[in-house]
Formats: C-alpha cells, structure tokens, sequence
C-alpha cells in the first residue's frame, strides 16, 4: 500500500501562492517525478509506452472485420500526428506564457526599483492598458494594486475552504450552489459515505487519498495514491504517472483530467462536489471510473 501523501506546506502571504498558481514550482514538480525513478529513464519509459501501444491496437484489431484493419491502422496514425502536434502547440504556447512572465518580472522589478510600485510582483496586479502611465509616471496604481490584492486574496481563501471563485466575488449568490453541495453531503453521511460525479474513465481502483490543491502541493504526490484536486491541467500531467486514480471538482469527459486519465488507463471521476473538502489524506477510498463513484472504505492506515 502506498503511504500517505506528505504533509501540506502551510503559505502564508498572498506571493507564494500567486507564484506557485502561475507556475513557479519546478522543484515541486521535479520531486513528484522522482517518486517514480522509472519516469526519468527515457529508453525504458519509452519502451514501456510502445508496448502498452502495440498491446492495445492488437487488442482492437482483433475485434475488427479484417478488411477494415488496414483503414483502421491508417485512421490510428493520422489520429497520434495530430494528437502530437496539438500537444506540440500546446508546448509552444507554453513556452510563450513562460517569456511573457519573464518579462513581467523584468518590467516589475524595473518599476519598482524607479519607485513606482512597491514591488516587483505588484506588477501582475496591472492591466497591459496601464503600464505605461505607470511607466510614466502620470498613473499611481497603488489604491488599484491593494484593491486587487484583496480580492486576489479572497479568491484564494474561497478556494482553500471548498467554496467557487463566482460566489466569493459576488457575481453568484451562494444561494446557487449551497442547495447542491448540502445535498450532495447529506447523501454522503446517509448513503454509505459515497460520492457521486461524472464517470470519465473507466476501471475500478482502492487506494489511500492525496489531496493536491495547487502546483505549490505536487511534491506532496506519492506512487500508488488516488489523485485528489479541484481541476487539473497540462502542468498536472506527471502527477498522473504516479496516481492509481483521479477525482476532480470540476470537470467533463472531455476535460484535461479525463482525457489524460484514459491515456494513463486509470479510473477517473469528474464532477465531484467538494472532492478536497469531504476527503482527506491517507483515507482508503473506491474510484469506480464506470460508474462515476467514489466510496470511502476507510480512515488513514486502516486496511
């Protein structure tokens, strides 16, 4: 049984969550990976994958009309370029997003040092439509950056405790949402501590919880634990490697955690209420990718 997930890093300040939420974590990242030492091996990485390739489109030729499968092997190839290239892209955009925030931080650190801005981070609290006022000195953006900040913060805070960044700002009246996640946690407590969403990949799994709340967590992943988050996304995708399931808040069979999820072969339910908030670390749950549940089995260490 894999152990639990390690201890979350308590963060105070709103800077370390802002950098970790825009990326800023490689070493987070770097030490998820090396939970599995085989992931850093590229020829046997590499070699695993065309095995388990070549094992799946024998499995599905084999149910094929034999005239069909010359069709069949010529659709899979243009199917795998073109999901290489729009991964290609994606990279690429990526890598832009990357310059872009570099220069950022040159901008900040420049307008701060010139005494514009308090400090170099301040400068993400800007619109590109104000940078050169401020720049020039006719805009002082101080009242607008710690306005921001504050509602920056509040979402953050929102989030943490399981709550939508629509109600926390105000643009949804909790009203909305509360009636949904009451029912969905008194269907827990009476139904046998279940918890229902969207079947987004298929395959049952038990295993112990991590719950992983931002890029800031990702070290925390360990080998063989079902993946706990509000979303995810590209920068997710080693995480996956290491877990033996996915639950996430939001979501659709078509979402980023179901997609890479079917190409991982490990059970994913989308579209769970409050996933973060109702599970915790180290409890020993069901996934039933099938189905679209999740059934708690378990507290931590319980076998």
């Amino acid at each position: 049984m894999p152990a639990p997930c390690a201890p979350s890093t308590s963060r105070n300040g709103l800077s370390p969550t802002y950098t970790a939420r825009s990326g800023g974590t490689p070493a987070a990242t770097l030490q998820a990976l090396l939970a599995d030492p085989e992931a850093l091996v590229l020829d046997t990485s590499l070699r695993r994958e065309e095995a388990d390739y070549q094992a799946a489109r024998a499995q599905a030729e084999a149910k094929l009309w034999a005239p069909l499968r010359g069709w069949f092997r010529t659709s899979l190839a243009r199917v795998r370029n073109g999901l290489v290239a729009r991964e290609d892209s994606l990279f690429r955009m990526e890598a832009l997003t990357d310059a872009i925030r570099h220069l950022a931080q040159a901008l900040g650190a420049q307008l701060a040092r010139d005494g514009k801005i308090d400090e170099a981070g301040d400068v993400f609290f800007l619109l590109a439509s104000e940078l050169e006022a401020v720049g020039a000195g006719t805009l002082d953006p101080r009242e607008r950056i710690a306005r921001r900040k504050r509602g920056y913060a509040a979402i953050v805070a929102a989030h943490e405790r399981g709550q939508h960044w629509l109600v926390a700002t105000g643009s949804v009246a909790p009203e909305a949402v509360i009636d949904r996640k009451a029912a969905q946690r008194a269907a827990q407590s009476a139904g046998g501590n279940t918890l229902s969403g969207l079947a987004a990949s298929a395959g049952q799994v038990t295993a112990p919880v991590c719950v992983i709340r931002g890029p800031h967590e990702f070290g925390r992943m360990v080998k063989g634990a079902v993946l706990v988050a509000p979303f995810t996304a590209p920068a997710w995708t080693p995480l996956f490697r290491l877990a033996s399931a996915v639950v996430t808040e939001i979501g659709s069979p078509v979402s980023h955690a179901a997609i890479v999820a079917r190409e991982y072969g490990i059970p994913a339910v989308v579209a769970v209420p409050s996933a973060t908030s109702v599970l915790r670390d180290g409890q020993r749950v069901i996934v039933d990718g099938t189905r679209g549940v999740v059934t708690i089995v378990g507290e931590r260490g319980a076998q």
